[in-house]
């Protein structure tokens, strides 16, 4: 609009360039406003230092004389800046008569990028070899580039970073220093030209830059306040062969958007700088920017929206009261199957940028290995260590006010996205809690299996009277139907959501090597109990005389190991059995296995048999309740058991040695990590 009486000849091509250039920048926004809850910092920055590598492999190519325009690049883009004539002030850092500007196609550019990919860098979880090479690489690119510029705001802002430390100041002080630093910069890149004799003070091409501010100020006053249009300050100043910006994005934006636009600006720099007060790296950079923006237009430039808009949104959503959270109310994290889901959702809410919190009833001390945990997980151990339920649940009852304090205290900043309780102690602690009734309570096991205890009457009218009206995931559909059928629970507050797993991880894992002489072995998993049926397997083992061929290997401890030792004595097979103990890498007895089997009586959701599918191990399993018949599907099917049919169970081990099915199984893709995730999000929305 402002071209309408600026007075100036539009030149048509550049205008609309610069405008295609701003809603390109303006597209960028949109797209990560719409999707901002999808960014993932970690996946940004290692696709900046591949950009950043790509560029670095540019800038040596045509230090070394080779063309980009035969490799990549357009025809009329200079690729490297050398002196000539009085201009020799293109020199780098290794004092070479050249500034290497690579496919950034401006030595400024390629300088700020390669200071981009060292911030990327800094917050790389990597060895720390690989990250001291790609500091050195990008190292060099500053100094092939060499941006005095960008060299000299790192410097004034790492002696900036030094004082200001907002996490140690008040908040309106820090809201003070930062609107002092912004206004300071700008008005000193608009004044800074005014100052009698400055230009005979300094190089040739501040001297320059001088003059094009000081013409950028005649044309601001002819329009200051919506100012003169997009390009008008290229058609001003245009000299013979000469068509240019002004070398300052403060003045560029006062010529051509007046004192609106420049305080838009200046609002937004304030903005991003509080949005990104507390993380070191992002500050870092957003006020090397700031300097740098004194003598380089950047409005158009696409590292403009990642320094001021992007580097935000990861952090300052994580400030705001609905910051993502997640808490887990669990026995322990010792060795067991419930405690293995608990850690796998945590490790793919990690991933997701939750902050994931567990509180623990105590650290079971009859079992002293526990799964490897993220150090990111915050823990609140409770201490409950008693093995008498009574005392166990006396002691639950006198922690409920801590349990209380911990939640309320965490969820200052935000409410939990999603609470999730399992196993019985810690249900009966979260029931009594202040989330009880917006927790989900997860069924790890038949719900039938704690009616030992008392009156199975009375036991049915329990549990019924606890969860009734609470929200209840069930690790298989057979848990859900039993819980509707013979507990009376209602069925809209039930949903079956199977057990994630990593399979990634999985893989990884199941191809290192195992400590085992022995090529051929029946596997069996899980703790002895008589739940899992060892004694069972022994029977199979030695009535199909597989010890002829095979060793019999079981993986995992319990109450009962000493009683199935003796039951191998007494068999004579002692020599063929092994006993592994607990393995905190199953995956790689999987893979080499000659088969898994499962001769349990019950199971809820046996997850030892998808991850042996995972690791492409053969698997025979009992079709108990609940769960084996959710797995073993489709033509996997015919490896299921009647549960105590000794002589079915060496049919079909036998069978799977001549053939097996290859066929994907789609219970793998059900049990990705991220779609149960998404499903216990969804349900507790609901």
């Amino acid at each position: 609009i402002s071209w309408l009486w600026n007075g100036l000849t539009l030149n048509k091509t550049k205008f609309i360039n610069e405008n295609i250039l701003l809603l390109n920048n303006l597209l960028c926004v949109v797209v990560f406003y719409r999707y901002k809850n999808k960014v993932n910092q970690k996946k940004l920055n290692i696709y900046i230092i591949i950009s950043a590598l790509i560029l670095m492999f540019s800038m040596i190519c045509v230090s070394f004389g080779i063309k980009l325009k035969d490799i990549s690049g357009s025809l009329d883009v200079p690729y490297m800046y050398s002196n000539s004539g009085e201009m020799v002030t293109q020199v780098n850092i290794f004092g070479k008569g050249y500034r290497a500007a690579g496919y950034a196609s401006d030595p400024n550019y390629a300088t700020l990028l390669m200071v981009i990919a060292c911030l990327a860098t800094s917050k790389l979880n990597i060895k720390k070899w690989i990250k001291a090479l790609l500091y050195i690489i990008f190292g060099i690119g500053i100094g092939l580039a060499f941006s005095k510029t960008i060299v000299i705001a790192c410097i004034m802002t790492g002696i900036l970073m030094a004082i200001y430390k907002p996490k140690k100041i008040a908040k309106d002080v820090a809201k003070v220093i930062s609107v002092f630093f912004i206004m300071f910069i700008v008005f000193l890149n608009l004044f800074v030209a005014k100052v009698p004799n400055i230009k005979d003070l300094v190089p040739l091409t501040l001297k320059i830059r001088f003059t094009m501010w000081d013409e950028a100020s005649k044309l601001t006053m002819n329009d200051p306040i919506i100012g003169n249009g997009i390009t008008s300050f290229r058609s001003y100043f245009k000299q013979e062969h000469w068509y240019v910006q002004c070398h300052s994005t403060y003045w560029q934006l006062m010529a051509e958007t007046g004192i609106i636009g420049e305080l838009l600006f200046v609002i937004l720099l304030y903005k991003t700088i509080m949005k990104n007060k507390n993380n070191k790296t992002n500050l870092f950079l957003i006020i090397v920017y700031i300097v740098y923006a004194m003598t380089c237009e950047t409005i158009a430039m696409q590292f403009t929206i990642y320094i001021l808009y992007i580097l935000g949104l990861y952090y300052s959503k994580n400030e705001k009261k609905n910051e993502k959270k997640a808490l887990f109310l669990i026995n322990s994290l010792s060795n067991g199957g419930a405690e293995r889901v608990c850690i796998n959702m945590a490790n793919e809410l990690l991933n997701e940028n939750y902050i994931v919190d567990f509180i623990l009833l105590g650290q079971n001390l009859d079992n002293k290995v526990t799964y490897d945990i993220n150090p990111k997980i915050r823990i609140f151990d409770l201490k409950i260590n008693e093995k008498n339920k009574i005392k166990k649940i006396i002691k639950i009852l006198n922690k409920i006010s801590e349990v209380d304090e911990i939640i309320s205290e965490n969820e200052k900043q935000g409410k939990y996205d999603l609470i999730t309780s399992h196993l019985p102690m810690a249900n009966i602690l979260t029931l009594l809690s202040i989330v009880a009734n917006r927790s989900i309570y997860v069924f790890h096991t038949k719900v039938s299996t704690y009616s030992k205890i008392g009156s199975e009457f009375l036991y049915k009218i329990l549990i019924n009277f606890m969860f009734r009206n609470k929200k209840v995931a069930t690790v298989s559909e057979g848990l859900r139907k039993e819980a509707i059928l013979n507990y009376n629970l209602k069925e809209k507050n039930l949903k079956t959501i199977y057990n994630p797993i990593d399979a990634k991880h999985i893989i990884k894992q199941s191809k290192e090597k195992i400590d085992l002489k022995c090529d051929n072995y029946i596997l069996h998993v899980g703790r002895f109990s008589e739940q899992k049926r060892q004694d069972r397997m022994l029977e199979v083992f030695y009535k199909g005389k597989f010890y002829n061929k095979y060793k019999l290997v079981f993986c995992g401890t319990g109450e009962l190991e000493e009683k199935i030792k003796k039951q191998a004595q007494d068999l004579k097979i002692s020599d063929s059995v092994i006993f592994a103990g607990w393995q905190s890498n199953i995956y790689k007895w999987m893979k080499n296995s000659s088969v898994l089997v499962c001769t349990s009586d019950c199971e809820a959701f046996p997850m030892t048999l998808i991850e042996a599918l995972i690791c492409k191990a053969r698997v025979v399993s009992s079709n108990c309740d609940f769960g084996p018949n959710e797995i073993l599907i489709g033509d996997y099917a015919n490896f299921l058991v009647k549960t105590d049919d000794i002589d079915d169970y060496i049919k079909k081990i036998n069978q799977s040695f001549k053939e097996y099915p290859t066929t994907p199984n789609t219970i793998i893709e059900k049990c990705n990590a991220k779609n149960i995730i998404y499903e216990y999000l969804k349900f507790m929305k609901e």
